[in-house]
């Protein structure tokens, strides 16, 4: 009866922990039963079959008499699978009870649902154990005084799941734990034992686990003091603790009831012996996508030699490189997956949608000749490694930035076609240990705030941080320096680009992956985790919107110069970047850090930005790449190389490994076979993870560090060139930037300086468009006002919806949005109808559901509703109403 980090606020052990030390205590199986969903049974899943451990994938339901009943009195009830029928089964009640936006918080499922389920044999493969203390047959026996009458009460409840569930145990757990009017743990087992004896339903001991260790239990009182805001004394757990016990411990709390722990013990030979549970997908994994051709490898290849052709491409070098990447794409079988994102990317071309795929990507000739990016890789110098590999097992990552306006378009797009769903994802807390500063001390604060009152101010209104908690609550700080050491999870989410894709016939959404809804934003998601998704061979799709998108693709139409025809050696954008004047609206390149990138590397070229873009991250300049960099140019004779391998690739960034890409050609060059270029990145980025090497990522360290040695002395290096070689590429294998993403979202920033410094009125309308109603809009409004545009006021004849350039050509007008109290169907119909001659002119013509306010004007000559907040603003000045 585990309670993982995904029962929010109220577990805090994560699964691979737990299920390690069910192994190593020598449990035969493990039962999750997390609140209300099933988001952690794929991880239990994995590790249990990892360590011969059987799972049992559940759920700790809440159940009700009737769901409509928004006052109906919730039970806990614990129910495990042990079949795969069994899993879906439950998945398949589990989704129900998660998608009723009333009682999200709290999923539940009634005596109805139960019912049809049963009706429909959706319960087999289902074990029923009538649940913990809070379970409709605790409450129904602790709420007589007597015994024999508390049990009594019991007995219709046990019948009535056993009419339904193929298996059905009396749940018993004992934690030493004091209940209300003379009931105790003790007494409670009593009653249990007898009401399994009179309704035949074996008993069954649970542990109820809400953290690994006993020594949590004083972090697990803050965790649930700082998230209800109450005095930790109020919500520390009764009892003797709720951690994964071992038997002894547990056995010694039944000293008294050894009847009741033999017959459990054949309770658990039942379920073991009924354990038939496999998830398919997670034991072989084989990717899903709809079918998109008969014969996939040759539809992307025609695809692509039409685009050659198209682009004047069609040569020796090219056909090289296009031969060696369908080569490695057609031998994985990955082009089904590359024509799937060439559908809707196509599409969002055909709909005039600008889109940018990111990362990797960027180095694949086919997804340029695609259309996925606006980068020719060997224009760039662009490696295909870093995006694919031979020896690859899952479809690389084509993450796509859409324009953010559009975006929901896309998804509507591919609902229509394919059967998608929003990953869901977790909310964590926890905090910085070099600060003592981030959410979790954020909430705790909070939660102090509340329960002190006025207090507050006199006991801890000065302290910043955990370092100063210190000094006046000493235990606290204590309690969340360890909660820091455990995975806190607090509300479940919706992923903010991330979607599944169904594979019907075969592989459908429903059949694996329980769903939930997430009322704030009314968006049904997957109970499981984006890599939980993808280990079960679902087509994740990325899709983000990305607001400079939408600003260039405005610029596009106010100017009619398109980006592609946006001259990539312009001497004025670069001197206008050079100043680094954190140039505000610019992507990438907006901001104190990017502006000193500017001062400091004096950009000359678009290949200058795309180091700035690698170079001055905040991992990079801690690490001192960045002064190295910036010391070795000025003096790049002195420059030292620990092999001409080394200076071929290094040369161009003055011996600072700047881009992953180099680190690749190196070990390429040295001799490492490509596919253990990118196992060898994973490998090294693991002592730069947070808490440093783990036993797993020390293997694989000295693995790598093997294989490095051996190559390096292949080439007659010493031991002191292998050194330094290995301190150059361990350290920047890790944080080295990828060059494919840089030179995407170089690009993308300097059309839009370019924009900026050429077409400024229609750069800046752009961007005081695409804000509009948002923070920055105000930030973006002072800037155009430094760079010299006058910013006009709104004006009914002269006003767009939103933000525009003035008629003039040489200003900026605000727009009719911007009015307080003006909505969209509002602006946009007194826009239509503009210019008018008089008030009458405007009240006539325009439709009067939206535009209110009219007939007091005919009727008394004042203004009401949206026409008074016009004139407010000044909007009528010119139909001779002065501001109001």
């Amino acid at each position: 009866h585990v309670h993982s980090e995904f029962s929010c606020l109220d577990g805090m052990a994560d699964i691979p922990t737990l299920v390690e030390k069910a192994a190593r205590l020598e449990q035969p199986g493990i039962g999750l039963t997390d609140h209300g969903n099933m988001s952690g049974t794929f991880q239990l899943y994995g590790e249990a079959r990892k360590h011969g451990v059987k799972p049992f994938l559940g759920l700790e339901a809440y159940y009700v008499d009737d769901v409509n009943d928004k006052k109906a009195k919730r039970y806990h009830l614990s129910l495990l699978a042990y079949t795969t029928n069994g899993y879906k089964n439950l998945a398949r009640l589990c989704s129900l009870s998660n998608g009723r936006s009333h009682f999200h918080f709290k999923p539940r499922i009634d005596r109805l649902d139960l019912v049809k389920a049963a009706a429909a044999g959706e319960l087999e493969g289902i074990a029923c154990l009538t649940g913990c203390y809070f379970s409709a047959v605790c409450q129904a026996i602790v709420a007589e005084p007597d015994e024999d009458a508390g049990v009594a009460a019991a007995v219709g409840q046990v019948k009535f799941f056993q009419s339904l569930f193929p298996m059905v145990f009396v749940e018993v757990q004992h934690h030493h734990t004091p209940h209300p009017d003379g009931w105790d743990d003790d007494r409670l087992v009593r009653a249990l034992w007898k009401l399994s004896n009179i309704t035949g339903a074996p008993p069954i001991i649970t542990n109820d686990c809400h953290y690994c260790d006993k020594s949590h239990a004083d972090a697990h009182a803050m965790m649930k003091s700082v998230a209800y805001s109450s005095d930790i004394s109020e919500v520390s757990f009764p009892g003797d603790s709720y951690h994964f016990a071992t038997e002894a411990w547990i056995k010694r709390h039944y000293r008294e009831h050894m009847e009741v722990w033999d017959a459990a013990q054949s309770s658990y030979e039942t379920l073991l012996d009924a354990h038939r549970l496999r998830i398919p997908p997670l034991d072989k994994y084989e990717y899903h996508v709809p079918k998109i051709a008969d014969d996939p490898d040759a539809v992307l290849r025609d695809l692509c030699d039409i685009a050659l052709a198209r682009l004047n491409l069609d040569n020796d070098e090219y056909q090289d490189r296009l031969e060696y990447e369908l080569g490695v794409i057609d031998g994985l079988g990955f082009a089904d997956y590359f024509l799937l994102v060439h559908d809707y990317v196509q599409w969002c071309r055909e709909e005039s949608i600008l889109v940018l795929a990111r990362g990797s990507a960027a180095g694949s000739l086919v997804c340029f000749l695609l259309g996925f990016t606006q980068v020719d890789p060997l224009v760039w110098s662009l490696t295909f490694d870093r995006f694919l590999t031979p020896d690859r097992e899952r479809p690389p990552d084509i993450d796509l930035d859409i324009e953010d306006v559009r975006r929901a378009d896309v998804v509507e797009y591919l609902k229509e076609k394919y059967e998608i769903l929003q990953i869901g994802t977790y909310n964590r807390m926890g905090y910085d240990e070099e600060t003592g500063r981030g959410s979790l001390f954020i909430q705790y604060m909070s939660a102090q705030r509340k329960i002190l009152g006025d207090n507050f101010a006199r006991e801890l209104g000065r302290v910043q941080n955990l370092h100063d908690l210190d000094q006046v609550r000493p235990d606290d700080a204590r309690r969340l320096r360890e909660l820091g050491t455990v995975p806190l999870r607090r509300s479940p989410g919706a992923h903010a680009a991330g979607f599944v894709l169904s594979a019907p016939p075969d592989h459908n959404i429903e059949e694996w992956l329980p769903t939930m809804l997430i009322p704030s934003s009314d968006t049904t998601v997957t109970q499981h985790m984006m890599d939980d998704v993808e280990d079960a061979g679902y087509i994740k799709i990325d899709l983000l919107g990305l607001r400079s998108l939408t600003t260039l693709r405005r610029c596009q139409e106010l100017t009619g110069v398109l980006a592609e025809d946006i001259p990539l050696d312009d001497n004025e954008t670069f001197k206008f970047l050079r100043k680094g004047k954190a140039e505000t609206g610019v992507f990438q390149l907006e901001g104190f850090t990017a502006a000193r990138g500017c001062r400091e590397v004096k950009p000359k070229s678009v290949a200058d930005l795309i180091l700035i873009n690698a170079l001055y991250r905040p991992a990079t300049i801690d690490f001192g790449y960045t002064a190295a960099f910036l010391e070795n140019r000025k003096n790049p004779a002195e420059v030292t190389y620990p092999h001409e391998i080394f200076e071929r690739h290094l040369d161009e960034t003055f011996g600072v490994p700047v881009f992953q890409e180099q680190v690749l050609a190196i070990l390429r060059d040295l001799g490492m076979p490509v596919e253990k270029l990118n196992d060898f990145l994973t490998a090294v980025k693991g002592k730069h993870a947070k808490g440093g090497y783990s036993d797993k990522s020390d293997a694989l360290v000295a693995g790598a560090r093997a294989d490095f040695d051996r190559l390096c002395s292949g080439h007659g290096m010493t031991s002191r060139e292998i050194t330094e070689a290995w301190s150059l590429v361990e350290g920047f294998a890790a944080y080295g930037f990828n060059r494919a993403h840089a030179t995407a979202y170089s690009l993308l920033g300097y059309q839009l300086a370019y924009l900026k410094v050429h077409h400024p009125v229609e750069f800046h309308a752009a961007l005081l468009e695409t804000t509009v109603g948002t923070p920055k809009e105000s930030k973006y409004i002072a800037e155009t006002r430094r760079v010299g545009i006058p910013v006009l006021g709104v004006c009914v004849n002269r006003s767009s919806a939103s933000w525009s350039v003035d008629q003039s050509g040489k200003a900026v007008r605000r727009g009719l949005l911007s009015v307080k109290g003006i909505g969209p169907r509002a602006a946009e119909a007194v826009a239509e109808h503009a210019p008018f001659e008089s008030m009458e002119d405007l009240i006539e013509r325009c439709p009067a559901r939206p535009v209110t306010g009219g007939k007091s004007w005919e009727k008394e000559g004042t203004l009401a509703g949206v026409l008074a907040k016009l004139q407010k603003a000044g909007a009528l000045q010119k139909l001779g109403v002065p501001r109001g």
